[in-house]
């Protein structure tokens, strides 16, 4: 089986005379398997080489977007990335996903107010159908939408 394996050899002076000395790594490799092996190094290679290529580009990306926001802030280019810095942008960035949050919380109520400002004049009153009613009375009121129901808002300011 040994004469079925490739072996590797490197040249070591033994003396005077240059000799070559068999490196066994403590596995054989068929010859015939040799070049797939080789392939299949070089294509991991690659993939590596990909891989680090995109980490690089992020990380310049990152590195671009960090730059801006210290220019953003006022911060001279050789304070931007000082701990202090990082955290303010920390802060930064959880005031922006709270506004952010606010901002949904906003759009939902305003989507819900649209809905029952437009309910046409036919329908108010409709059992099942949403509508705002305003009071008149103890016992009384009406259904309201569209400027009636702006009207009442802002006259219950």
């Amino acid at each position: 089986m040994a004469n079925d394996g490739a072996r590797r050899y490197c040249m070591r002076a033994a003396g005077s005379i240059v000799m070559p000395v068999e490196t066994y790594s403590g596995t054989w490799v068929l010859s015939s398997e040799h070049d797939r092996i080789v392939s299949s190094l070089a294509e991991a290679g690659r993939k590596m080489q990909a891989e680090r290529d995109q980490f690089q580009r992020l990380y310049n990306a990152a590195s671009a977007e960090l730059c801006q926001i210290g220019e953003a802030l006022g911060v001279p280019e050789d304070d931007q990335c000082t701990p202090e810095i990082l955290e303010r942008i920390a802060v930064l960035g959880a005031e922006r996903d709270a506004l952010r949050a606010e901002v949904e919380a906003l759009r939902a109520d305003a989507d819900l107010f649209r809905r029952l400002r437009s309910v046409p004049d036919d329908l108010l009153g409709v059992p099942g159908v949403p509508c705002v009613a305003v009071p008149e009375g103890p016992n009384s009121g009406r259904f309201v939408s569209g400027a009636d129901l702006d009207a009442a808002l802002e006259a219950s300011r």
